[in-house]
C-alpha cells in the first residue's frame, strides 16, 4: 500500500502547529480585549456604586428608602448610562431607572452570589442590545441586618460592536497566517528534505558494479550523517562480502578443476591403447581417490552452504564436550601414535547444541593440530566455561602463525601454506567449517600464537548444561 510523503506529513505537521498558535494567540487577544472592557465596566459600575453608598449615608429604615426613586438621577450626576434598580428583603423592588429594564431572573440570580464587599458581575441580552450589571448588598448605618440590594447597569452596545469588529479581523489575520504558515511549511518541508533527495541520488547511482562508491557526507545535516556512514558501512560489508564470494567462485573453479583435469587426463591416457586388467584396475583406484577427494569438497560446501542460510539450530541436545573429545582420541590414536605425538584433555564441560556440528568441529581442530604438531609433541585440549561461555582450546607445539596468516585462517579455500596443500589433501574448508559451526552455535573462534605454540579457540554463546 502507498504511503503518504514525508513532504505533505511535515507540511501537515507544522501547519497545523503553526494554526494551533494562530488560533491560540487569536483566542487570548480576544479573550484580553473582552477582559479589559469587563474591567472599564466594572470601573464605572463600581463608581456609580460608590456613589450610591455616599447617598445612602443616614438612611436607615424602609420608610426613608422608599424616597430613592425620585433621588435616582441626583445620585448619578456625572454618571452617563448607568442605571439603578434598589431591593429590599425577598426581592421587592423600591426603585429602578426606566432607562434600562433589569431582567428579574438574571437579577435575582446575581443577587444570590453577591455578599456585602464582594459584588458580582453580569451581563445580558435584551433584544438587539447588551447590558453588564453589578450587583451588590450594601449594609444600611446602624442596620446591619437590613441590606440594600443595589444593582447597577449600564449598555454596552459599542463594547459589542467593537468586539465583533476584533473578531471579524482576527479571523481574517489568523486565515491569512494559515495560508502563509502552509505554504512556508511547504517550503521549510522541501528544504528541510533536500539532503534526503541527494543521498536518493547518490544511492540510485550505486550497483553491483559499483560497489566501492561510497555516500558523501559533506554539507548533510548531522542527523543525517550518521544514516549516511551507516549506509557507507553497509556497502563495504556488501563490497567485501562480494569479493569473497567473487574469489569463492574462483577458489572453486580452481580447486575443482585440478581433480577433474586429473581425471580427465588419466583417462584418456588410459584410454588412448590397449592395458591389462591390473593398468585398468590401477587407474580407477586413483580415479577413486580423486573422485573422493570431490567429493569431500562439495559435502562441505554443501554444509557452509547450510550453515550460512540456517538462523537457529534445528537440533540442541545435552552434550558431554570432553567425551566427544575422548572419542576423538581414540578414532586419531593411531595416526598420533605414527608420530609419537601425545593427546591430552583438560577439564569438563557439558552444553548443550548439535551433537555431530560439534563433532565436526573438534575433528577439524584435531586433525590440524595433528598434521601440524613435530614428531614427539603433545596436542592438549582444555575445556573450560566463563560466565554464560563455553571454551574448548586444542593447544598445539609448532611454528607460530604469523599475523597475517591469523587473520585470513578462517576464511574459505585459504592455505596457510599453498606448498604443502596437495600433501595435506586439503581444500581451505576445515577452519572455515569450524567457524561457522561456531557462528550456528552462537559463539566464535580465535587463534593465537606464541612462542613455539598455537592455540586455537572455540567458544559457545549457548546454555551450559
Amino acid at each position: 500500500m502507498r504511503r503518504g510523503s514525508i513532504t505533505r506529513r511535515l507540511t501537515l505537521l507544522f501547519a497545523g502547529i503553526l494554526s494551533a498558535g494562530f488560533l491560540g494567540l487569536g483566542i487570548y487577544l480576544y479573550s484580553a480585549i473582552d477582559h479589559h472592557f469587563k474591567e472599564i465596566d466594572r470601573t464605572r459600575l463600581d463608581s456609580a456604586m460608590q456613589r450610591v453608598e455616599l447617598a445612602l449615608e443616614g438612611q436607615n429604615d424602609a420608610d426613608a428608602l422608599r424616597s430613592l426613586h425620585a433621588r435616582l438621577d441626583s445620585m448619578m450626576v456625572g454618571q452617563d448610562r448607568v442605571a439603578l434598580r434598589f431591593a429590599i428583603g425577598d426581592g421587592v423592588v423600591l426603585a429602578t431607572d426606566a432607562k434600562i429594564v433589569f431582567p428579574e431572573e438574571a437579577t435575582r440570580a446575581a443577587m444570590s452570589r453577591a455578599a456585602p464587599g464582594r459584588p458580582v458581575l453580569f451581563t445580558w441580552d435584551q433584544g438587539e442590545h447588551q447590558y453588564r450589571g453589578l450587583a451588590a448588598r450594601l449594609a444600611l448605618d446602624d442596620n446591619a441586618e437590613l441590606l440594600l440590594q443595589v444593582t447597577a447597569a449600564l449598555n454596552i452596545d459599542h463594547h459589542k460592536a467593537f468586539m465583533a469588529v476584533v473578531l471579524r479581523a482576527l479571523w481574517v489575520s489568523i486565515a491569512c497566517a494559515i495560508a502563509v504558515a502552509a505554504l512556508v511549511s511547504v517550503l521549510i518541508a522541501r528544504s528541510g528534505l533536500r539532503p534526503l533527495r541527494l543521498l536518493a541520488s547518490q544511492m540510485d547511482a550505486i550497483s553491483s558494479h559499483r560497489l566501492n562508491q561510497r555516500l558523501s557526507t559533506d554539507g548533510l545535516p548531522v542527523e543525517l550523517i550518521g544514516f549516511a556512514e551507516a549506509f557507507n558501512a553497509m556497502l563495504a560489508r556488501l563490497d567485501a562480502s562480494f569479493a569473497r564470494l567473487s574469489e569463492f567462485s574462483a577458489d572453486i573453479a580452481h580447486e575443482l578443476r585440478t581433480p577433474v583435469s586429473n581425471l580427465l587426463t588419466q583417462t584418456q591416457v588410459t584410454l588412448s591403447k590397449q592395458r591389462s586388467v591390473e593398468e585398468y584396475r590401477d587407474v580407477l583406484a586413483s580415479n577413486i581417490e580423486e573422485l573422493e577427494r570431490l567429493s569431500r569438497m562439495v559435502s562441505d560446501m554443501l554444509f557452509l552452504a547450510k550453515t550460512d542460510n540456517r538462523q537457529e539450530l534445528a537440533v540442541r541436545e545435552p552434550i558431554d564436550v570432553a567425551n566427544e573429545v575422548k572419542e576423538l582420541f581414540e578414532f586419531y590414536e593411531a595416526l598420533a601414535a605414527e608420530k609419537s605425538i601425545a593427546l591430552n584433555l583438560n577439564g569438563n564441560l557439558s552444553l548443550r547444541g548439535d551433537r555431530a556440528m560439534l563433532r565436526r568441529a573438534l575433528n577439524n581442530l584435531l586433525s590440524n593440530a595433528i598434521r601440524y604438531t613435530p614428531a614427539g609433541g603433545s596436542v592438549n585440549v582444555a575445556l573450560e566455561t566463563i560466565g554464560s561461555r563455553a571454551f574448548v582450546r586444542v593447544i598445539n607445539p609448532g611454528d607460530p602463525i604469523p599475523e597475517a596468516t591469523r587473520e585470513r585462517l578462517f576464511e574459505r579455500f585459504y592455505r596457510a601454506d599453498a606448498a604443502r596443500s596437495r600433501d595435506t589433501e586439503g581444500a581451505g574448508l576445515g577452519l572455515a567449517i569450524v567457524k561457522a559451526i561456531a557462528e550456528t552455535h552462537g559463539g566464535g573462534v580465535d587463534v593465537s600464537s606464541s612462542q613455539n605454540c598455537n592455540t586455537f579457540t572455540i567458544w559457545f554463546n549457548v546454555d551450559v548444561a
